[in-house]
């Protein structure tokens, strides 16, 4: 009996590393996908962790509760597509940037030319050993080989083929562009996105959606060595925290709210270098409003009714000198009790 259950384990443990191996494998293999030097804005969909996400909120059934119930049954076709961990999209130099290119590769080349085109309503051209195709439209144009398709979508209706044909010839990613392979690597967020100006990501908890982003350079805001996390409070479920400094020329010179007057240089004489803006769930406010009546003898009756509002929990916190709530209160935009008039 011993020797049977050490004998399952063993077998278990070999099957979960074997497991785990492939999908090592998977991750590996995806960044080798053909891509141009000129590819920018790259987003990248992590395909597994998308799978793994929809299984533990959906089941192993998913795609027949997320997808729309089918009037009328259709035949089952095989893509010819070899799924990869990671899908990557980008934005091409010289090309509109509303057009995204990305390529995928393929397990059967026949097999997906006889799927695009049931699908997709794709109409086929070929030359040499690449075919080439597009819908009705030109939204969605294609070429592939027989080891990858190459697609273009969206944008203006231009005629990409030749960037196709270019993806097609391309290095793979991982040789291409080193450097954004590296740093793709180290954000494991099912949607990640890597651009001129810094990188985003997407993930899912439970039922919520969750965005993060950082900047590497903006024009007018400098961005400090050292940054401060934000610290959420119970309850919080939007917020935004920004690290950095804008420059005063982007601003007017003075803002008045109601009969206050702010001078811009004077507010950022004084800021820190970190904001944070928190929406939390919403309270129960109780005021109460009292009227006065008359009664039979001509006497006023105070009359009080409670009312309840629904206040959001609204935070502004910034990192500031205390010279900057000593110009609020001479301007009396705050009282000397610390609220806001």
């Amino acid at each position: 009996m011993r020797k049977k259950l050490i004998t399952a384990a063993t077998v278990l443990i070999l099957l979960l590393l074997a497991f785990i191996a492939i999908l090592q494998y998977r991750q590996y293999s995806s960044y080798k996908v053909p891509m141009p030097a000129a590819a920018h804005n790259v987003v990248k969909v992590n395909a597994d962790e998308l799978i793994q996400l929809f299984v533990q909120n959906y089941g192993l059934n998913f795609t027949k509760k997320i997808s729309k119930p089918r009037t009328k049954k259709e035949p089952s076709l095989n893509t010819g597509i070899w799924l990869p961990a990671n899908l990557f999209f980008y934005n091409l130099s010289g090309v509109d940037p509303g057009t995204w290119f990305g390529s995928v590769p393929l397990a059967d080349k026949k097999d997906f030319l006889h799927y695009a085109g049931a699908k997709w309503k794709i109409q086929w051209q070929q030359s040499n050993d690449v075919h080439y195709g597009r819908n009705a439209s030109g939204s969605l144009q294609l070429a592939c080989n027989n080891g990858y398709v190459s697609i273009g979508f969206g944008g203006k209706k231009q005629n990409v083929q030749q960037q196709l044909n270019q993806i097609l010839s391309s290095s793979g990613m991982n040789v291409q562009h080193a450097a954004l392979t590296a740093r793709f690597k180290k954000m494991d967020e099912p949607v990640a996105a890597i651009g001129a100006l810094g990188e985003a990501a997407l993930w899912l908890n439970g039922n919520e959606l969750l965005f993060k982003a950082s900047a590497d350079s903006i024009r007018g805001f400098s961005i400090p060595a050292a940054k401060q996390e934000a610290t959420l409070s119970a309850g919080t479920h939007s917020f935004v925290s920004i690290n950095g400094r804008f420059a005063a020329g982007i601003f007017k010179p003075g803002y008045n709210i109601n009969r206050y007057s702010l001078h811009t240089d004077s507010l950022l004489q004084q800021l820190g270098t970190y904001a944070y803006f928190s929406l939390g769930a919403d309270s129960v406010q109780k005021d109460s409003i009292t009227t006065y009546e008359f009664d039979d003898n001509f006497e006023k009756v105070a009359k009080v009714a409670v009312t309840e509002v629904q206040v959001p929990a609204l935070q502004l916190s910034l990192s500031a000198a205390a010279g900057l709530l000593q110009y609020l209160q001479r301007q009396e935009f705050v009282s000397q009790t610390m609220m806001v008039n």
